[in-house]
């Protein structure tokens, strides 16, 4: 805290407030949390004004509580002082919550890039779309099935769908592809479930309650959610 306090005292207060450290003033290093040292850290970077932060995986290692609260901090950087942040991560909702770009690079070349929202759902490859989240691919008769519960009239082609579990919705009867459960996961606000339909198992994400396996149930694709490899 002694760096800071070189600072003029308006200057000092608001990087105590945007890195969440006021309250940490009268601690000594031995006192504080991994994730405590971590903004204090990031405190000491930003006494030089610098116009880029590059962030090297700043996340690792650190419980949900104080997760959360250093990604408010790096948002604050960034929207209140005016400094752009790139990081470097690889757990996909460090990234997609809060970036305005991704690059998602392989063997060390650059492989796709634009918003988060292009990313997780048009990825250019099976290998940029596991980056991001689970995903079910399907060919053949369960692909052209599940499209056209969706609305969609493109034939396939010889192409594989890609569908993210969100995309799959829980149809009334006669409305989807039927299908049968085979296994039900809880995740505490949502269940995921999987589903045997026709040659393929999918698997699909819902907060309703009470699926069992072996209970059947009919699938379809959320409207405009079909994107193909």
């Amino acid at each position: 805290m002694r760096y800071a306090n070189k600072l003029p005292a308006g200057a000092a207060d608001r990087l105590y407030d945007v890195c969440r450290i006021q309250h940490l003033a009268g601690r000594s290093t031995n006192q504080l949390s991994g994730g405590e040292r971590q903004r204090i850290a990031l405190a000491r970077l930003l006494l030089s004004s610098p116009k880029l932060l590059l962030l090297d995986e700043p996340f690792s290692n650190l419980d949900l509580g104080h997760k959360r609260v250093l990604k408010a901090v790096i948002q604050d950087i960034g929207e209140q002082l005016g400094i752009t942040c790139t990081l470097i991560s690889h757990d996909p909702l460090d990234t997609l919550s809060w970036a305005d770009e991704i690059l998602v690079m392989q063997a060390g070349r650059i492989i796709q890039q634009g918003p988060p929202t292009d990313i997780y759902r048009q990825p250019v490859s099976e290998y940029a779309a596991g980056l991001f989240g689970s995903y079910n691919l399907l060919d053949g008769a369960a692909a052209k099935a599940l499209a056209a519960s969706g609305g969609s009239r493109r034939r396939a082609g010889g192409k594989r769908l890609l569908v993210r579990p969100e995309s799959l919705l829980l149809a009334d009867a006669g409305r989807g592809v039927p299908g049968a459960v085979t296994q039900v996961r809880f995740f505490g606000s949502y269940y995921e479930l999987d589903v045997q339909v026709l040659n393929a198992r999918l698997t699909l994400r819902t907060t309703a309650r009470g699926y069992s396996v072996g209970q059947p149930v009919q699938l379809a694709l959320a409207a405009g959610e079909e994107w193909y490899l």
